[in-house]
């Protein structure tokens, strides 16, 4: 693991083919954290199927954490977003109006109907006391909640077929420096040891 380059990730929000494009629902997040769903009482718990208010939350981008990658070449890398660059990202993808598009598992459909965004927002230590599940995910990362109309969808996520957010984004890929390297090498290292 310690011979695989980590890098960060930017956009250039002037270029139109940088950012997300697509936020995916997915089996295995590579954010490390499945989504929650809400029910009719507006607490956080397992699935009410009487009263189902049919909404996902989850971590779409988290912030300093190392996600691992391969390119075609099979050539492996991990790479982080900074709390800056979120911001840059979520806005971008705000100011494109693309909550909307949504595919499953990363299908060539760029548009899967009846689901759409409804909440978006960095996380802060006041998120996290509303939603305990995100307790440990990074301050600046990026959550999202959709409203699942889809039936299929739906009952992708009930059966825990799809369990997730993973998005498609386009951007620059920088090296580390020293300093960053050093403190993503210490979060390995937890990370192993949560493991």
């Amino acid at each position: 693991m310690y011979r695989i380059p980590i890098y960060t990730l930017s956009i250039d929000t002037m270029k139109e083919e940088y950012g997300v494009s697509v936020m995916s629902f997915v089996k295995d997040p590579a954010v490390g954290k499945n989504f929650i769903t809400l029910c009719e009482e507006s607490t956080i718990m397992k699935l009410s199927v009487n009263e189902e208010k049919r909404i996902v939350t989850g971590v779409a981008l988290r912030a300093d954490y190392p996600i691992y990658r391969q390119t075609r070449e099979g050539k492996e890398f991990y790479f982080t977003i900074s709390p800056d660059e979120m911001q840059n990202i979520v806005q971008k993808f705000m100011q494109e109006k693309r909550g909307d598009s949504v595919n499953i598992e990363h299908g060539s459909d760029a548009h899967v109907d009846g689901v759409f965004l409804i909440e978006s927002f960095l996380l802060s230590g006041q998120h996290k006391l509303a939603y305990p599940e995100f307790r440990d995910v990074e301050n600046g990362s990026w959550m999202v909640s959709y409203k699942v109309n889809n039936p299929d969808v739906w009952d992708a996520v009930k059966n825990g077929s799809l369990k997730g957010f993973s998005v498609e984004i386009t951007g620059d890929l920088h090296e580390q420096t020293k300093q960053e390297l050093s403190r993503h090498r210490r979060l390995f290292e937890l990370l192993i040891l949560l493991d």
